[in-house]
């Protein structure tokens, strides 16, 4: 069998309806091609696997833009009816509502919280520390008379 040209029109529509979602089955029926060829053409090393990889990354670019435009579009909208909300009766709502507009506008804040060192802490003690802690709390330990000779 010859080698099919990754441009014809059934590989296109191969390539389209693999980004649709649509099963091999239905790919098959549709570009008249058998199952086990569409199964071939996308696998790692097939003949499309590279151009549906290169397909698919243009239209996710392609449909990003087109997102992002309508983003826009609405953000306007978003903007205003924050704002309004700002002259809520509720304080909570106000509340929301500015650190909505600030988050957006300004990013969140991200400032490292450092405590100081806790002198109860027995992590931030000195050994010295950590014995004096334990003896105030449990008395000195017994004299070990181990070492004592008789």
């Amino acid at each position: 069998m010859a080698k099919r040209d990754k441009n014809s029109k059934a590989c296109r529509d191969a390539v389209r309806l693999k980004y649709e979602g649509v099963p091999y089955a239905d790919i098959a029926k549709q570009t008249r091609v058998p199952k086990t060829t569409i199964d071939n053409w996308f696998e790692k090393n097939g003949l499309l696997h590279n151009a549906y990889e290169e397909y698919a990354l243009e239209m996710d670019a392609l449909i990003r833009k087109e997102n992002l435009a309508d983003i826009r579009r609405g953000a306007q909208t978003a903007i205003k009816m924050l704002t309004a909300l700002m002259g809520s009766k509720s304080d909570f709502v106000k509340l929301n509502a500015a650190n909505s507009l600030l988050d957006r506008w300004l990013g969140k804040a991200k400032q490292p919280i450092e405590l100081p060192p806790d002198p109860t802490d027995p992590d931030d003690m000195s050994y010295e520390q950590r014995l004096a802690l334990f003896e105030k709390t449990y008395g000195k330990p017994p004299a070990n008379n181990s070492d004592k000779r008789k």
